[in-house]
């Protein structure tokens, strides 16, 4: 049991990682994109100029990453960019003619 009374075991959904019912799971998307991607976490950290523990961090839902570090991870992974957006939750997906 973690310190919020969750168990971090979603019963809907029979997965770990999410800890509220009806919660969508950003981060254990994140590590699914990037192990679909086969990328380490050190190759995921060198593309969005970071540490492996922060996109750790990201992946855990600790933080989120900052837009150009989010199109980094999308070219990475080989995601749209607005697929990307909408994921992080972002309400203006990034503008793909600027990268």
């Amino acid at each position: 049991m973690r310190k919020d009374g969750n168990s971090g075991y979603n019963t809907a959904t029979g997965r770990e990682g999410v800890t509220r019912l009806g919660e969508i799971a950003l981060r254990p998307t994140l590590k699914l994109l990037r192990q679909a991607a086969n990328k380490t976490l050190a190759e995921a950290a060198r593309a969005a100029n970071v540490t492996p523990r922060t996109v750790q961090r990201w992946e855990a839902n600790d933080t989120s990453p900052r837009t150009d570090q989010a199109r980094a991870l999308a070219c990475l992974y080989g995601v749209p960019l607005d697929a990307m957006a909408s994921l992080l939750g972002r309400v203006d997906a990034p503008d793909a003619s600027a990268s």
